[in-house]
């Protein structure tokens, strides 16, 4: 008969293998063996042995092949019928569903309410086994509840605070699960908090103003926590930070606070739903210490004038405690040390802001401020050259000038020897004076003055800035002796003066020669009379009693590091005058213009004398002694009471105490007919004579005598020589390539001596 075998024995696991083997033992030939599984896929491996046949099948079972039957059916020619025999499988498999409990009533409870926990597993084979394991507490096994499709067990629990937050979990057991399965549930215990709102204040005390306080209302315990909110104005809630707790319900509320705090109410109110009434309210009163108020007794600020006395007084108005001390500063340093300070016979320095500073120990230091001026004289602080006290010529210099005062100065610049205003600002502290293109003379001492008016008096204060301009040496303002010759007489004292100017003061040496042919020797003075300032230099040279020898050409050089100069004075003995030269005349009817250019006077006083030949009469006419009046290079004279229609000719003679000479040239003059001067009357110097008078007159006829000379003077010339030659033998005029005349040198005034006056033949 065929055998079968399971392995493994008993029930087999969904997706596992199991092998079943089917054995028929003996006979000749040995059976033959066919499975049939009622529609269960399998494998079937069939061997032969020497005294039995085995055949077996491999099946991967699943919850549907639970209770599916196997058939091993054997065959062999003996028998008659086939031999069966059959195996029936009993498969485990999981349960539909994992554990899931349900709570009765749903949700949060109050205290002491009845709660039902059910924990149930849907399906599996065989069914699970149940147990629970509440707020710590050992498993407890639950039994099966109809129907026998799942697993169904409850659990009663009267709710408590110390219940709140506790799990219950139900455990589930099935031998097709490799692990138990479970399911929890957390218990929502409602019940009111253990207190009241309390507040506490963070620092705690009386607050400093200018300090921050920190509210903290707290609510301990109750589920769900108590809710909290704040009246208090000004305050801001604070962020929490880290872990909320869990037990306490928190409100906080932050403030930076002021004086105006001192004395606020504040409120916190809590809330619960198990309360009744469901709010309570709690109250906190702020307490701020703040700094006191300063004030000045003087609100305006205080104009003090210079050694006059002032008391500034401090006074507290308010605070909390009010029991301020007193510091006075003055620029960040502590001048005093109690409510009053005094200022006596104040000075420019005591000018500034003054501060009262009152502290009572808290809060911030109050303060107050009053600004005193000081009127005061002006200082002159500052006084020099921006670009150095020496500087090169044509260079710029820029003074500056700083001053203190109060009010504000008049700031004038002058130089040392001169009474001028260089420069003026008014109503300022600082001043330039700028020199462009600076020259020796600008060397000098330059005075800054300040001024200002306090009380209707005027005060000054001044200081110099010396500045020093480097220059070659030079003659000072056009003082150039050695233009004219330095006329002294054998055995005198000769004295050489010249003012220079230099920077710095040169070296000086004297060189003598006695003609522009002759060798050079240095010479010294025979006295000391040169004087010397910073850039003033009157030198001088000094030679007692000259002889013959000691005339000719005297030269000073003068040297400074910057150049050189040279200067040459001829000196020669006294003696006759030079001959006066360029005669010029212009005639009238009856009257002529003299003109002539005065020559050196020899070194005494010369004068002058018009001499005029009549080419009618062949008289001579001197004039009266004209005298030089050593300001003038060329001279003028009137001569009257002439004949008309008559030719004249004219030079000058000039006479010292050494002798007479006469004019290197003549010049002829012809005078206008009377028929001429009748017309020219009646018409023109009628009106002319009514209108501008006789010196106008004078001008006009000089104007006409020089047009017609010219246009005359080529043509009398010749003649004019001739009768001079005649006049006057052995001379001679030496005219040529002279005729052109400076007449702008012309005019039309009056000599000191009577221009009437004319001397016949002397």
């Amino acid at each position: 008969m065929p055998t079968i075998t399971q392995i493994p024995i008993g029930p087999v696991i969904e997706g596992h293998i199991v092998i079943l083997t089917c054995e028929i033992s003996g006979g000749n030939p040995l059976a033959s063996i066919i499975w049939i599984c009622d529609g269960l896929t399998h494998i079937t491996i069939n061997s032969n042995l020497t005294d039995k046949v085995v055949s077996r099948v491999e099946l991967n079972v699943t919850r549907y092949s639970d209770g599916k039957e196997c058939i091993c059916s054997g065959q062999h020619p003996i028998w008659a019928k086939i031999k069966e025999k059959g195996h029936t499988l009993i498969v485990y498999f999981p349960p539909d569903k994992l554990p899931s409990i349900t709570q009765t009533p749903l949700g949060s409870v109050d205290e002491g309410t009845r709660v039902y926990l059910t924990c149930e597993v849907q399906g599996g084979k065989p069914l699970a086994i149940i147990e629970w394991q509440c707020f710590g507490s050992s498993l407890v096994t639950s039994s099966v509840s109809p129907p026998t499709d799942k697993t169904i067990t409850s659990l009663e629990i009267t709710a408590t605070r110390n219940q709140n937050g506790g799990i219950c979990t139900c455990f589930g057991f099935h031998p097709a699960w490799n692990q138990n399965k479970s399911s929890s549930i957390q218990l929502d215990v409602y019940y009111p908090p253990e207190s009241f709102p309390f507040i506490i204040q963070t620092p705690s005390g009386p607050i400093v103003e200018d300090n921050k306080v920190i509210l903290t209302c707290e609510i301990i315990g109750g589920n769900p926590l108590a809710t909290l909110s704040w009246q208090c104005d000004g305050f801001i809630p604070v962020t929490p930070n880290g872990i909320l707790s869990t037990n306490k319900a928190v409100s906080s509320i932050e403030k930076i606070v002021t004086k105006e705090d001192n004395g606020k109410k504040c409120t916190c109110k809590g809330q619960h739903r198990l309360w009744t009434p469901d709010q309570n309210i709690t109250t906190h009163i702020l307490h701020i210490y703040y700094s006191s108020t300063i004030q000045i007794a003087n609100t305006q600020p205080i104009i003090l004038v210079e050694n006059k006395t002032i008391v500034l007084v401090c006074t507290e108005v308010n605070g909390n405690p009010r029991n301020a001390s007193f510091v006075w500063y003055k620029s960040n340093t502590i001048i005093g040390a109690t409510a009053n300070y005094s200022i006596r016979e104040a000075k420019a320095k005591n000018a500034g802001n003054y501060t009262c500073n009152g502290y009572n120990g808290f809060g911030r230091k109050s303060e107050a401020i009053i600004e005193v001026f000081v009127l005061y004289s002006p200082k002159v602080s500052v006084s020099s050259v921006t670009n150095r006290n020496t500087i090169a010529e044509d260079n710029t210099a820029v003074l500056q000038c700083t001053v203190e005062s109060n009010p504000p100065p008049n700031i004038v610049w002058t130089k040392h020897g001169s009474n001028a205003i260089l420069h003026r600002t008014n109503n300022v502290f600082h001043s330039n004076l700028t020199i462009d293109n600076a020259n020796c003379l600008d060397t000098g001492n330059y005075t800054c003055k300040a001024m200002n008016i306090i009380n209707n008096d005027e005060y000054t204060n001044m200081k110099d800035i010396e500045l020093f301009v480097k220059c070659s040496p030079r003659r000072y303002n056009g003082d150039d002796q050695s233009q004219n010759p330095i006329v002294i007489a054998i055995g005198e004292n000769l004295t050489i003066s010249q003012h220079i100017i230099a920077f710095p003061i040169g070296i000086t040496s004297w060189i003598f020669k006695r003609d522009e042919n002759s060798p050079e020797t240095t010479v010294y003075s025979t006295s000391n009379c040169s004087t010397y300032n910073v850039i003033d230099q009157h030198i001088c040279f000094s030679r007692h009693k000259l002889t013959a020898t000691d005339f000719g050409l005297y030269s000073v050089v003068i040297v400074n590091d910057v150049g050189k100069a040279r200067f040459t004075y001829n000196v020669i003995p006294e003696g006759q005058p030079m001959q006066p030269t360029d005669i010029l005349v212009a005639c009238e009817t009856t009257s002529m213009i003299v003109s002539w250019r005065q020559g050196f006077n020899g070194g005494v006083k010369q004068s002058f004398n018009v001499v005029l030949l009549n080419s009618k009469t062949q008289q001579t006419q001197y004039s009266f002694d004209i005298m030089d009046s050593n300001h003038e290079s060329t001279k003028q004279y009137i001569v009257k009471l002439l004949t008309p229609d008559t030719t004249y000719i004219i030079y000058v003679e000039a006479t010292n105490s050494y002798g007479t000479v006469r004019s290197t040239d003549n010049d002829n003059c012809t005078t206008g007919s009377i028929l001429f001067n009748s017309q020219a009357s009646n018409s023109l110097g009628t009106s002319v004579a009514a209108a501008i008078g006789t010196s106008v007159f004078i001008l006009l006829v000089t104007s006409l005598v020089v047009f017609v000379l010219r246009r005359r003077r080529m043509k009398n010339k010749k003649e004019d020589n001739n009768l001079y030659q005649s006049t006057q033998p052995g001379t001679s005029r030496q005219r040529a390539n002279n005729d052109e005349h400076d007449y702008s040198e012309l005019q039309t005034k009056r000599m000191d001596c009577n221009p009437d006056g004319m001397q016949a033949n002397r």
